[in-house]
């Protein structure tokens, strides 16, 4: 069975990959479509993951398995787009990943010696921050395939909007760009990648509010646990100063409250665990 779940995420991948960028470059696409070179060379992260899970959820149906395997590829997935976009950064604007020109203090110059946006770099520091809240929030997720399902959902929504600081999304190339593919905006304002997006956010899309509802619910019980927790000590470190010093006279009163202190605790624990 893992090797036919392997055997659908490489195909799909593989494939979701030439089809957003086909889509995100139609017209260079269609103006050599009869260059193998040209239909075979490009790739787009959005594509391989929509792929790929199209290709897991093909190879599952046909093996009849029903268990979810998202959540055991999250974490590597991150980590190699972490690597891949910090290597899109150091690549040059001929990556053909770079961002829209800008004048921020922190924008980096390429080969045409215009300060653009890092567009890789800011993917690159969303990555380690949904690392980070799925490591943290991954107790509260109860359904299994949840903790791959929040990731696909954040990364989708970031690159829906971080998309529109690249280009086809600027009135004007420079004469460098104008020798690499120029993007296509579908009804003027969306390219094909973030079209791509908004169709994985619609499969997405009830799995989505389902998982906010249960965080936010996790959340709120985690934060009334640790509120009584806090009334609880207060309250039994008064009543155990109301017993005056820590003298033999009053050892035994120190250990009941000590004892009830105790109980309270696993009282609230109990009550307020997910």
């Amino acid at each position: 069975d893992s090797l036919w779940i392997c055997a659908g995420a490489i195909a799909g991948a593989a494939l979701g990959s030439k089809v957003a960028f086909w889509a995100q470059y139609s017209d260079y696409i269609y103006a050599h479509r009869f260059e193998p070179a040209v239909l075979l060379g490009g790739k787009t992260i959005v594509g391989g993951l929509l792929g790929g899970l199209l290709g897991v959820e093909l190879a599952k149906r046909l093996r009849g398995i029903h268990r979810s395997t998202g959540d055991t590829f999250v974490f590597p997935l991150i980590a190699g787009m972490l690597i891949g976009r910090l290597g899109c950064l150091f690549g040059g604007i001929e990556d053909n990943t770079y961002g829209n020109p800008t004048d921020l203090p922190w924008a980096v110059v390429y080969a045409d010696g215009i300060p653009r946006h890092p567009a890789p770099l800011y993917e690159a520091l969303f990555l380690v921050v949904v690392w980070i809240v799925i490591a943290r929030c991954r107790d509260r997720l109860t359904v299994p395939g949840d903790a791959f399902r929040l990731f696909m959902t954040s990364y989708l929504i970031f690159r829906f909007a971080a998309d529109f600081q690249k280009p086809p999304h600027y009135p004007t190339r420079t004469l460098l760009e104008s020798t690499m593919p120029a993007g296509h905006l579908y009804f003027g304002m969306l390219t094909g990648i973030q079209l791509c997006c908004l169709a994985g956010l619609a499969y997405y899309a009830r799995d989505f509010a389902r998982i906010g509802r249960e965080l936010t619910l996790a959340t709120m019980r985690s934060m009334t646990s640790a509120a009584d927790a806090d009334a609880v000590a207060t309250t039994s470190v008064a009543e155990i100063q109301g017993k005056g010093t820590l003298s033999p006279a009053n050892s035994t009163a120190l250990e009941a409250a000590l004892q009830d202190l105790a109980l309270r605790f696993v009282v609230v624990g109990s009550t307020h665990t997910p």
